[in-house]
């Protein structure tokens, strides 16, 4: 259907018909239809009568393709693409393209898969898919055209390229000068001087176009190519770059022999400060008529009006030999190196290298377009620079470089080295960019670009946290837990897939987006539990974005020690670890503090278990002695001599108590022993009678409760002494299975037990009752008036 119209094919038929009014079936009776597809000037049909391919145009029929092969075509698919072409399968015969009634076929012998085509469909790039009976071909239109011998180039080395008027071109080859207009080429040579002569570069002044060759300086003009006489001086003057200062004026360079004013069709030796002993490698005019001069060895030279000033790239230029100089509509200078891109504007350098996402290899030429970009030949292809970005990009301050590069996919094969001729691209005046490679001339039309580039669509594939894929085919936020996060994502394009590249950026981290070229996967390590969206887009080998792209969110959920509670908790364990180191320190000290206590009561029942008993048995001697002195000398001397021996004894069982609390009388002797002994010394010279027992079977027992109860016993059996009154103690140890036992009994007159414990100054009892809870014993008093005392000490034994 085209416009508002309805065609229709029959089998004897081809009508039109509008909608409100009848079919008209007279536009070309008789033809039977077998596919149609609408072109710019009429109905492209199949006829099966006449098994043609015909156009339809104002009633009119034209037989476009008669024949194909041995048998006349019969039509089985046609369809229309984007650009015009109408593309018809014929049945056995392969694939016809149709353009303004011209045709070319595509069969087996052209590298199509077979000649039996079963479909035909275009992508949303322009790509024409063709279903054959063997497979699949796809058919591109490249957005570099080609030319070369095949196309009637004189020669595939091509040396200079120069625009010529009506978007013809100059083409420099090694057997001559080409003039390509359109499909026409036009080959000029030397009539005189050497018959063959490699055209290293062009230059066109006032209607007349000159060449450097390997003959020397010629010039085309009135349809010849003449050699000029070369100086006697420069035998081997090959000029391979020109520099068109005024009309009339030109600045030739040879990479050996100098620079030359070209003057009046005279070549005069040009001086230019500082170019002594360098290799002239690149050669352009610049703002004001100046004179830029590029050098071998790096660095160049502005000369105007006889001043020169050198740059290099300690003054901001592009390091390595110079090969390009470009002046743009702008005014601003461009230097190619094989260092790097460098701009010179408002009096300032900017150098783009490596550094900024520039390939490697340096740029070898450049050129500006008619739609703002700017081209620079690379060694991996031709680069489309966007003016606009590059001119918002302050000076002294080089920003990463994006852009567009087309190369061997686009069928463009640089040629490497670039080797010693100019220019190597050029504009010409229709806007198409022409440029010599390596088999001859490759032609890029940057608006044919513009109209056919379609963004790749872009889809984020699959999001996998610590090795684990996660779900995200509901397209909601996923929520998960994980270390390491990677992502992957892909984009469609048909065409060049392989030139695609992508930026990505996660927002909630990434406040800029990243390049990562042709790399289609990304991957970000402790990711802070927080809410994120990673998004992504695409770019086509065009440089055409996909702005919209795709988006994916989700959520780190935050690990038990990412939580807000966190913090809290671990301040809560904190303080209550040290509220606990706090309350352990102070029982410490408390326990501390309670042995020390403790410690100062044992000494003090030790001393006066020891030393105030003991001396109590000195005092008690002494008062015996007194009572002797007069009566009986001899008796009270022995009394003397015993109580100094108890005093020496009680000393030295002080001493021992006070060193190391072992009582002496337990070394060598067993409780019973020492029991005995204890009560005979303290009855010694009184009038008491002592007596004592034990009964079961004696049993080792442990020091300390052999120490206890041998000072409660001695305690006991001296207060009765001492205190009772009586005339008689007896003492009782008595061992069984799980106790023992020892009891003290006098026949005094008795005490009061709690007015003598609350007696100041006398520590006897409370001594014994500390001893006897501390080997866990039960110590009991039984006293009564005229009754006498009984002490009892029972000691629990361990089976």
């Amino acid at each position: 259907a085209g416009g508002s119209s309805l065609w229709l094919g029959t089998h004897d038929n081809l009508c039109r018909w509008i909608p409100g009014s009848p079919a008209d079936c007279s536009i070309a009776s008789g033809l039977s239809v077998r596919a149609m597809a609408p072109s710019a000037n009429g109905m492209i049909v199949g006829d099966g009568a006449t098994k043609s391919v015909v156009r339809v145009s104002g009633g009119i029929v034209k037989t476009l393709i008669s024949k194909a092969g041995d048998a006349p075509p019969s039509v089985r698919l046609m369809r229309r693409d984007r650009d015009g072409n109408v593309w018809v399968a014929v049945e056995g015969e392969g694939l016809f393209r149709i353009f303004h009634d011209a045709y070319e076929r595509f069969g087996a012998q052209e590298g199509l898969s077979s000649n039996l085509i079963n479909a035909l469909v275009e992508d949303r790039e322009g790509n024409v898919w063709v279903g054959t009976a063997r497979g699949i071909d796809r058919f591109r239109e490249p957005s570099v055209r080609n030319l070369s011998t095949r196309n009637g180039l004189s020669s595939d080395a091509v040396g200079a390229i120069a625009p010529g008027p009506g978007g013809a071109v100059w083409v420099g080859t090694s057997r001559g000068l080409d003039y390509v207009d359109g499909a026409t080429i036009t080959h000029y040579r030397m009539t005189s001087g050497p018959s063959v002569a490699f055209i290293a570069a062009l230059c066109e002044d006032s209607g007349v176009l000159w060449a450097g060759a390997t003959g020397g300086l010629a010039r085309l003009s009135g349809g010849r190519l003449t050699a000029l006489p070369r100086p006697p001086a420069l035998s081997n003057l090959m000029p391979d770059a020109f520099a068109k200062l005024h009309p009339g004026d030109i600045a030739v360079a040879d990479y050996y022999n100098g620079i030359f004013s070209l003057r009046d069709g005279a070549l005069r030796p040009m001086a230019v400060p500082g170019a002594q002993g360098k290799l002239v490698y690149a050669l352009a005019a610049g703002p004001g008529g100046a004179l830029w001069v590029g050098y071998y060895q790096g660095g160049l030279t502005i000369l105007k009006d006889g001043q020169a000033r050198f740059v290099d790239a300690a003054a901001g230029l592009a390091a390595g030999p110079v090969e390009a100089i470009y002046q743009d509509r702008a005014g601003a200078v461009w230097v190619g190196a094989s260092g790097g891109l460098s701009r010179f504007r408002n009096t300032r350098w900017t150098t783009w290298t490596a550094a900024q996402n520039l390939p490697d290899g340096g740029v070898q030429d450049i050129v500006e377009d008619d739609r703002g970009s700017l081209w620079a030949v690379t060694p991996g292809g031709i680069l489309r620079l966007s003016q606009q970005a590059l001119q918002a990009t302050p000076d002294g301050q080089p920003a990463r470089l994006a852009y567009s590069i087309y190369g061997l996919t686009e069928g463009l094969r640089i040629q490497s080295p670039p080797g010693l001729s100019h220019p190597r691209l050029v504009k010409s005046s229709d806007g198409r960019l022409w440029m010599r490679t390596s088999d001859g001339v490759a032609v890029l039309d940057p608006s044919r670009i513009h109209q056919t580039a379609l963004p790749p669509p872009v889809v984020v594939e699959q999001l996998v946290a610590d090795g684990k894929t996660i779900d995200t085919s509901s397209g909601l936020p996923v929520a998960f837990r994980g270390r390491e996060v990677q992502l992957t994502y892909t984009g469609l394009s048909l065409s060049v897939p392989e030139a695609i590249r992508f930026r990505y950026r996660l927002v909630g981290l990434e406040k800029n987006w990243t390049d990562a070229g042709a790399r289609r996967y990304v991957a970000y390590v402790n990711l802070p539990p927080a809410k994120y969206s990673f998004r992504v887009q695409a770019c086509n080998s065009q440089g055409m974005w996909n702005l919209t792209g795709a988006a994916l969110s989700f959520e780190i959920s935050p690990q038990f020690y990412q939580t807000k509670w966190f913090p809290l908790a671990c301040a809560f364990a904190i303080t209550l670890a040290a509220w606990g180191a706090y309350q352990m320190r102070v029982r410490a000290v408390v326990s501390r503090f309670r042995l020390v206590a403790q410690e100062r009561a044992r000494m003090t029942r030790e001393l006066h278990d020891s030393l105030l008993q003991g001396f109590s048995g000195v005092v008690f001697q002494l008062e015996a002695v007194t009572r002797l002195f007069d009566s009986n000398p001899v008796e009270g001397k022995r009394r003397l001599d015993r109580a100094i021996e108890h005093a020496d004894q009680s000393l030295h069982e002080a001493r021992r108590a006070i060193m190391n609390m072992h009582l002496p009388e337990l070394e060598g002797a067993s409780l019973s022993d020492a029991l005995q002994a204890a009560g005979a010394r303290a009855v010694e010279g009184s009038a008491f009678s002592f007596h004592f027992a034990a009964r079961g079977h004696v049993r080792e027992l442990p020091y300390d409760v052999q120490a206890a109860l041998y000072l409660v016993g001695r305690e006991a059996m001296v207060n009765a002494i001492n205190h009772s009154g009586g005339r008689r103690v007896a003492a009782e140890l008595t061992y069984s299975a799980r106790s023992v036992s020892l009891s003290i009994q006098d026949d005094g007159k008795g005490f009061n037990q709690e007015t003598a414990e609350a007696k100041e100054g006398h520590r006897g009892l409370l001594g014994m009752r500390e001893r006897a809870r501390q080997i866990g014993a039960t110590l009991t008093f039984h006293s009564s008036a005229g009754q006498g005392t009984r002490v009892g000490l029972v000691a629990p034994l361990k089976s």
